[in-house]
């Protein structure tokens, strides 16, 4: 199950995580992408609580995950049609 994530942050674009692989995509306004490995549903639902997600990112993903840049963010399907659904089915939703 993917679950995508829509905020407002002055560096971060776009996240999105995939609790299957526990693999969290991150897209900065920078247009850079990366992908952090062995990020576990405990740090997706601390991310989503943060009030700052960028502050959040800093402290607490940023150097404690392994990570590696790719091309381009995953596609995936738009979640405002999974609005309000989350770990309920799901392919996408918000948390």
């Amino acid at each position: 199950m993917k679950h995508m994530k829509k905020f407002t942050s002055s560096t971060i674009s776009k996240v999105a995580y995939d609790n299957v692989d526990k693999l969290l995509y991150v897209k900065f306004k920078s247009r850079r992408v990366y992908k952090y490995s062995s990020f576990g549903g405990i740090n997706w639902s601390q991310f989503c609580e943060a009030s700052s997600k960028g502050s959040h990112f800093n402290r607490n993903i940023k150097d404690s995950f392994a990570y590696v840049e790719i091309d381009v963010f995953p596609r995936f399907v738009d979640p405002v049609m999974f609005s309000g659904l989350f770990n309920h089915g799901a392919l996408f939703a918000w948390c």
